[in-house]
């Protein structure tokens, strides 16, 4: 697949049960079981659907592997500074 026909989504990833709703989403864009990407990526078909049901613990380089099965790359960027808190927030009586 050419860069030309690649569509380039940004997923904010919050926790591990969005990572693993984003994997399967991508997973089932391209019509793939979760076998098919087990056998791919070298692990079970039982710890994809541990990954895609938010395991928090799953082990870094199966994750890496799992990416770049699905033709995917993760990206680090700096979080959004989170808006200031006054007590006026707050609603205290």
């Amino acid at each position: 697949m050419s860069d030309e026909s690649k569509v380039f989504v940004s997923v904010h990833l919050p926790s591990p049960l969005r990572l693993g709703s984003a994997l399967r989403d991508a997973r089932v864009a391209k019509g793939w079981t979760q076998a098919q990407v087990a056998q791919a990526a070298g692990v079970s078909r039982q710890w994809i659907v541990s990954l895609e049901s938010g395991a928090p613990r799953a082990e870094i380089s199966r994750v890496m592997a799992v990416v770049k099965v699905l033709e995917l790359s993760l990206t680090l960027s700096a979080a959004p500074a989170p808006a200031p808190v006054s007590f006026q927030d707050l609603n205290l009586p």
